[in-house]
């Protein structure tokens, strides 16, 4: 690497037979008109200085390096960092010269130096190689038509072409003549920085403290994916991949990154400034994949999560839940979803691990979640990391099993989560349903929406057109609190209690001119009454507690049906028979199958006894696993010499790991009479009471 102060117009752009290339991984030129009138006050401010004709203005780093001879004697350096400071330089020199041709009288020699010296190579054989520079391949034709005068075929809204434009007019109000400016851009400089072979592109990279603009996480992981790679190599995989997932998905990218992380790792990735990037870089380090295979993962991936984005229009159950689900908004709950999702996609694998029917119940579930958490006004509580980790967790816990019965193994999950990310009940649902000031419930618009949808005629409803309504206005007038008087003591007391709970909401199309209009006035309104949310209420003469009391158990009943708890919540409720493990001496097991043992109220599905005899071990490991490793050292073991466990596979006769992030392996070439009785025997080692493990069986 040599690195040295330089004039950047004399001393690295005005080389003969050379061209500056920005790779395709670089990100677009995003100067924008502050970025440039600062770099144009600084020349200036250069030029004014008439005391001191030495002073230097420095612009920052440029590093580059050379690449081959793609010629006879021509050189291309590609560009490490420096590429926005470079175009804006680029863009200047250009407005300048054809500034001259406008006003200049004897300025063809100015004008033939900055083309022939800074703009072009005059003795290019190729026309590839005529300009100095070559932008990236988005930026790359505004840039050549900007250079070849074709302006009228100019994406006049690329920050190419405006930024000539700034310079152009600028140019138009100096305050310096024209040969001070132009002897003030000679020393702008800058520190050059030429890498050898020997020299890691990235990490000179990371480690400049450089004057552009901040990159992004996503700059910062294109530029870690591709820089290394070959010219040729970096195009293709641009092309192939990350350009495809860029243009889908646009501004969500950074944010698809992110969730892709915390779905892989189980653990929620920061969103602080180049976080997403240092994880990504250590996701990557650990994976033993090429870059094109992690590209292959992530452009899959980034196809599935597309489905979190735009609303899918075909009608199916599945594409109508999640629909819905989408427009909640909780993307803390996204890492979850995109691995359901990747496991529902048939072009991700030859066949789906998880059907439409499934995850839309699945989804329904999540929605079920969602909603009742925050009518409860529960929010946070570790929301993000539980749906981060609860993927991997499941996975590990059943592994290929997973896939059977996907939607009561999550529901039990979920309803087995004792920290402030809780599945609340429906005793709480019901209670804050009733009670709590649903006015300023973020989702009441989504709630009402869906009572709507509920009973749903033939009709089709413009929801675009409707907006919430308050039955009894939020402001009593006189009529209203007339009518208030004759059952309420104090009617405002009563309207500042009920006024925004769920029974006197609702949607209406009508002018708002009717909001304040006597109740039997709205009821009779046509924009009102033609909606099955209100459908009811035009039988009634009155508008008070009675009514409202009365709506609001109705909707409760409707969000009971709507958002219900999960009818699988324990494993009782799917077996047939249950009994105790040490209480089991007469229970004969042939021709069973489990559906799950619970350990001191611990819940654990399993549709095989070698499943649940895993399973169970698994547990006791977590329990104590000190206590499970002391059978390593016993000879004998329930009434055998044959080895339960052991840190070597090769001693068992059909051996299965126990759990992927150990060296141990389990036994499992026994019947299941043989197995319950080790399940026993270690059970009596951990000190249970009878009691304290039930299996379940169909």
């Amino acid at each position: 690497m040599e690195a040295k102060e330089k004039e950047i117009l004399n001393e690295v752009i005005s080389g003969t037979k050379c061209q500056f290339v920005i790779p395709v991984f670089q990100r677009n030129y995003d100067w924008g008109e502050k970025d440039c009138k600062r770099l144009f006050d600084d020349i200036i401010e250069l030029a004014q200085n008439e005391e001191d004709f030495s002073k230097k203005h420095f612009i920052g780093a440029f590093v580059y390096k050379f690449n081959k001879i793609v010629e006879t004697s021509f050189n291309e350096y590609i560009l490490i960092d420096g590429q926005q400071r470079l175009t804006s330089l680029t863009l200047l020199l250009k407005a300048l010269h054809d500034y001259l041709d406008k006003v200049e009288e004897n300025s063809k020699e100015l004008q033939s130096e900055i083309y022939e010296t800074y703009l072009i190579n005059k003795f290019a054989k190729k026309e590839n190689f005529k300009l100095k520079l070559k932008p990236n391949k988005v930026d790359n034709q505004n840039f050549n038509l900007l250079m070849d005068n074709k302006f009228e075929d100019i994406e006049v809204t690329s920050n190419i072409y405006r930024n000539y434009k700034f310079f152009l007019k600028s140019f138009e109000n100096l305050d310096v003549d024209i040969s001070s400016f132009y002897n003030a851009m000679q020393r702008v400089e800058g520190v050059s920085v030429v890498l050898d072979d020997k020299d890691n592109p990235q990490v000179i990279f990371e480690s400049l403290n450089s004057t552009g603009l901040d990159l992004s996480d996503i700059d910062l992981i294109r530029n870690y994916l591709l820089m290394n790679v070959d010219t040729k190599e970096q195009t293709r995989l641009y092309e192939n991949y990350w350009i495809k997932m860029e243009e889908m998905l646009d501004e969500s990218f950074t944010q698809f990154v992110r969730d892709y992380l915390s779905m892989k790792n189980s653990l929620v990735t920061p969103s602080s400034k180049n976080k997403i990037y240092k994880t990504f870089q250590k996701y990557y380090d650990n994976l033993n994949i090429t870059i094109e295979e992690l590209l292959d993962q992530l452009l899959k991936a980034a196809r599935v999560y597309y489905r979190l984005l735009k609303p899918i229009n075909k009608n199916t159950d599945l594409n109508n839940v999640l629909n819905d689900y989408i427009k909640l908004g909780i993307k803390t709950t996204y890492p979850f979803l995109l691995a359901l999702l990747i496991d529902n996609d048939d072009e991700v694998f030859e066949k789906k691990k998880i059907s439409d029917s499934e995850l839309a119940n699945i989804v329904g579930l999540l929605e079920s979640y969602i909603i009742r958490r925050n009518v409860c006004n529960l929010a946070g509580g570790g929301l993000s990391q539980l749906m981060a980790q609860m993927y991997n967790t499941l996975k590990d816990k059943y592994e290929e099993d997973f896939y059977s019965d996907t939607y009561i193994k999550i529901s039990m999950h979920l309803a087995g989560v004792t920290t402030k990310a809780y599945l609340p009940k429906n005793e709480e649902f019901i209670r804050e349903f009733l009670e709590r000031d649903m006015y300023k419930n973020r989702n009441l618009r989504f709630i009402l929406e869906k009572f709507e949808k509920f009973n749903q005629s033939k009709e089709i409803v413009d929801f675009s057109s409707l907006s919430i309504e308050h039955i009894m206005p939020q402001t009593l007038n006189d009529e209203w609190r007339r009518s208030l008087e004759t059952e309420e003591e104090s009617p405002e007391e009563f309207h500042e209690e009920y006024k925004n709970t769920i029974g006197n909401l609702t949607l209406t199309a009508y002018n708002s001119e009717m909001s304040n209009k006597p109740f039997n006035k709205k009821a009779k309104h046509t924009e009102f009454s033609r909606l099955n949310l209100n459908s009811d209420i035009k039988s009634y003469t009155h508008w008070g507690r009675k009514e409202i009391e009365e709506r609001a158990i109705k909707l409760k009943d409707m969000a009971l049906k709507l958002w219900a708890y999960p009818a699988i919540s324990n494993i009782e409720s799917i077996s047939s028979y249950k009994i105790a493990l040490l209480q089991d001496d007469d229970f004969d097991y042939s021709g069973t199958i489990p559906k799950g043992i619970e350990i001191k109220n611990k819940n654990f599905l399993a549709n095989s006894w070698t499943k649940l005899y895993m399973e169970t071990i698994k547990h006791f490991y977590n329990l104590d696993k000190t206590l499970l490793l002391s059978l390593l050292e016993k000879e004998e073991f329930a009434n055998s010499d044959k080895p339960v466990i052991s840190k070597h596979s090769t001693d068992l006769r059909n051996p299965k790991k126990l759990h992927k992030r150990t060296s141990l392996y389990i036994e499992t070439n026994f019947n299941t009479e043989r197995k319950m009785q080790i399940l026993k025997e270690i059970s009596k080692l951990y000190r249970f009471e009878d009691n304290d493990i039930v299996i379940f069986i169909d």
